[in-house]
């Protein structure tokens, strides 16, 4: 085996691949941490809510049911499904909450959605 000038020893030719090789990997573990964490920030909840009695989110009337509520932080926006229909798209504002909530909750007032808690946020959409 031919070894370059600067080698003393077989092994000493193989250190710097080896160094190479860690480096690559260190780069390829921190893009899979980030690729980990960019569904966080664009993050989009999912709430299950029922409704006894008809309620009214912005300008829609929701019959007494169980809806799906989308919730985009990024667009501000919720989406109101019905068996995988949208039957509502409102505007929000989210709020901070001082602490998380322990599952999805609707605050009603005179029979209007306020405001809209998801599992585990310590965020909320206020309805606007």
């Amino acid at each position: 085996m031919l070894l370059p000038a600067r080698c003393k020893f077989p092994g000493d030719y193989w250190k710097g691949f080896r160094q190479m090789r860690i480096r690559y990997v260190d780069v390829l573990f921190v893009l899979a941490l980030l690729t980990m964490a960019a569904p966080a920030w664009g993050r989009t909840d999912i709430a299950t809510l029922t409704f006894a009695k008809s309620v009214r989110i912005g300008s829609t009337t929701l019959d007494p049911g169980t809806y799906n509520i989308r919730g985009d932080e990024s667009s501000g926006k919720l989406d109101v499904e019905k068996d995988g229909k949208t039957v509502a798209q409102v505007s929000c504002r989210w709020v901070a909450l001082d602490t998380k909530s322990p599952a999805d909750e609707v605050m009603v007032k005179n029979d209007a959605v306020q405001q809209i808690r998801f599992e585990v946020r310590a965020a909320a959409a206020q309805v606007e």
